[in-house]
């Protein structure tokens, strides 16, 4: 998805427009926190790329926290890490380097630049780094409270955390990131293969654009519909199409010795609805029968 969804030419869906309009509010006040949640793959992060670019252009300072071990994160590190971002080396000694974080951000305020920090993958963090970040939004200057504004860009399971942080939670504005319309994923999808010179049927636009709303799955299934018809030398009809996106989930529920009662029984659904989706006969929502058959077998096929 991200090899496509550049900066310069992203798909402007009305979830990416609604994270853009609610990013400039967060920040219009500083001292919040803002948590876009979403699915893995629903575009969070380059939405908030996209809202966010616009803003370091005109020299305000975006800190993202690169650090990949989000367990790991601390608040002392991110803490260094902001103040290397404004060119300085953090102090040792604790309440020295709050100082200096403080007087950072401070001087970022008087000459009227917004701070935000991102923290990507943010259910990751643990929960004392969660509460520390609120006591950021505490550091004041000149009378002022409130010198950056956080975003924090996360997974539903971040869920479990804020129940028991009842002081972060209370400090945060909460968007949850939806997916994309049928209408959108039609768009979508002419969008990539536009992009990416791949050929599809108006009918297997049609048939995905029912299958998934999430814009990275649809990424995905596109490039191995490339991968088929650059191997058979043909453009794929949907009835081919099923069979080779449902013969491995096939596989894997033969390969595991279950039945399909066993199977319809996990997902919920009643064994004729499974038995018809897996033969592509299903006259329902078969994305969300797949997404569910998927679950049971810990994220098979996508």
């Amino acid at each position: 998805m991200f090899r496509v969804n550049l900066p310069q030419k992203i798909f402007q869906s009305r979830a990416i427009k609604e994270v853009k309009h609610r990013i400039n509010e967060a920040i219009a006040e500083p001292g919040g926190i803002l948590a876009i949640i979403g699915e893995i793959g629903i575009g969070k992060t380059i939405a908030a790329i996209e809202a966010l670019g616009t803003l370091e252009e005109f020299g305000h300072h975006i800190i993202w926290c690169r650090q990949l071990d989000k367990e790991n994160l601390k608040i002392g590190i991110i803490c260094n890490a902001m103040v290397r971002y404004f060119g300085e080396s953090p102090r040792k000694d604790i309440d020295a380097r709050t100082e200096q974080l403080r007087r950072l951000l401070g001087q970022a305020i008087q000459n009227d630049k917004k701070v935000i920090l991102v923290i990507d993958e943010a259910h990751a963090l643990h929960t004392q780094t969660l509460r520390a970040l609120k006591r950021l939004l505490e550091l004041n200057f000149a009378r002022q409270i409130g010198l950056l504004s956080i975003i924090l860009i996360a997974q539903p399971s971040i869920y479990e955390k804020f129940n028991i942080l009842d002081e972060v939670t209370l400090r945060t504005d909460i968007l949850e990131m939806r997916g994309l319309t049928k209408e959108e994923s039609r768009e979508f999808l002419k969008f990539i293969c536009d992009w990416n010179h791949i050929k599809i049927t108006d009918e297997v636009a049609e048939y995905l654009s029912t299958r998934s709303d999430i814009p990275l799955r649809l990424v995905v299934t596109l490039d191995r519909i490339a991968e088929i018809q650059h191997r058979l030398g043909a453009t794929l009809t949907v009835k081919q199409l099923k069979e080779q996106f449902l013969h491995p989930l096939r596989e894997k529920i033969s390969s595991t010795g279950m039945t399909i009662r066993q199977v319809a029984q996990k997902t919920g659904y009643s064994p004729a609805a499974v038995s018809q989706v897996l033969a592509g006969k299903y006259q329902g929502d078969a994305k969300q029968v797949i997404q569910e058959i998927e679950k049971v077998f810990a994220g098979g096929i996508k």
